[in-house]
């Protein structure tokens, strides 16, 4: 499942890329970010660790919706600081 999750967010035709190569929110692979991770997010409270990979995935995500890309139309713009939110609260329910 962290393999999916660094083939949606870091392979070459992944979130990020399609962010910073082509200026393109791709809603679709959001989606499904959001639902790998908050899968994983459910297994990591179980057994209250988070593999390395995993974080280095997260950390890259969500440095980059946080430094968003001045490229972007203003759409784009705002659902990429929802994204922002969206991911951080997954990752906040750890704690909770």
């Amino acid at each position: 499942m962290i393999d999916d999750l660094y083939d949606l967010v870091l392979n070459d035709n992944g979130f990020l890329s399609k962010l910073r190569c082509q200026n393109e929110f791709d809603e679709q692979i959001y989606l499904n970010i959001k639902s790998t991770l908050q899968h994983l997010v459910d297994e990591w409270k179980t057994t209250e660790s988070i593999p390395p990979k995993a974080l280095l995935i997260i950390i890259e995500l969500i440095d980059f919706l946080s430094g968003g890309s001045k490229f972007l139309n203003e759409e784009d713009k705002i659902k990429v600081e929802d994204a922002n939110l969206e991911i951080k609260d997954i990752i906040y329910s750890l704690y909770m």
